[in-house]
């Protein structure tokens, strides 16, 4: 069973929850032999002392205190890559695709998008070494980049004013042919590839690419509210949408919660975890007994009898 915290809720945890909040969650992962999922993104958040030059101690000792956790580890950026590419291998030869894993053992072999890790022949590589060596060694991994927000502000204006938000079928293939032609960089083979025709054969049955397709529903929502003023933190949120079919519980921000949620009520409904607002919440649904009443946990039994796409 995987269990994933937005930035917010993962820095609460470790930085800001009353005490013994990390050994409260710990027992429950260790009762229900499940582990907490971290990205790179997180790391980014956590790290941030580093990068505006504080003293690296505090930051080691918030890693040190995520590493007291059973954990697992994910890209969730390499997601569409590993859906497209297991979906341009069935779709060639005719079959239907095979469930990706997007995760690994260490942090350090879910940060390259492409190839294996550097350093995964080390055999011990604590979570805070790992940090202090990417601050090092490669400081961009570490920084946040807000000219990314800029660049997701833009392009909501660009589909608000050509109304390119429909959320049909066109303009699936149309995000599903972008999202290859970005990934074509990072090693992707599209070489004799109908890329309208994989888009459509997507779109047929979303759990054929569940990441995109939950991304491509929840970006749909996002762009036809026009309240909805991008913020920076909106890539990051956006982006986690590729992880949510792969793990069982979740939380997120009231607004991506909200969008989440719409996407479930479509016609094709997606493979997609429990989502919660809070911290607070997921522990009362991880406890094998409701803490407020005794009663046994129905959520945790959906989720084991429902288990996520890469168990």
């Amino acid at each position: 069973m995987k269990v994933f915290l937005d930035t917010f809720d993962l820095v609460n945890l470790l930085e800001k929850e009353e005490p013994g909040a990390v050994e409260k969650l710990d027992g429950v992962l260790q009762e229900l032999k499940a582990t907490l999922v971290v990205c790179p993104r997180h790391l980014e958040e956590l790290a941030a002392p580093l990068t505006a030059g504080a003293v690296g101690s505090s930051t080691m000792a918030t890693l040190n205190k995520l590493e007291s956790l059973p954990l697992t580890f994910a890209n969730e950026v390499k997601i569409p890559i590993l859906e497209l590419a297991e979906a341009i291998r069935a779709f060639r030869l005719g079959q239907e695709v095979e469930p990706v894993d997007p995760f690994v053992a260490r942090l350090d072999a879910a940060v390259p998008l492409v190839g294996q890790s550097p350093t995964e022949r080390f055999l011990n590589y604590p979570l805070a070494e790992i940090a202090f060596d990417l601050w090092q060694n490669s400081p961009d991994v570490l920084r946040s980049h807000p000219e990314h927000a800029g660049k997701l502000r833009g392009a909501v204006q660009q589909w608000r004013a050509t109304a390119k938000a429909a959320g049909d079928r066109s303009d699936f293939v149309a995000a599903v042919c972008e999202l290859a032609l970005q990934n074509a960089r990072f090693g992707l083979r599209l070489e004799g590839v109908d890329l309208k025709g994989l888009g459509k054969w997507l779109w047929d049955s979303p759990a054929r690419s569940p990441g995109i397709s939950l991304w491509f529903r929840v970006r749909n929502h996002l762009v036809r509210n026009r309240h909805h003023q991008i913020r920076d933190s909106d890539v990051a949120d956006l982006s986690w949408m590729w992880l949510l079919p792969y793990v069982d519980v979740a939380t997120l921000d009231r607004r991506m919660k909200d969008y989440v949620r719409r996407a479930m009520t479509e016609k094709d409904v997606l493979l997609c975890p429990e989502v919660h607002g809070s911290l607070h919440n997921v522990l009362e649904s991880l406890n094998i007994e409701d803490g407020l009443n005794g009663a046994p946990n129905n959520s945790l039994e959906r989720a084991a009898k429902t288990p996520p796409l890469s168990s």
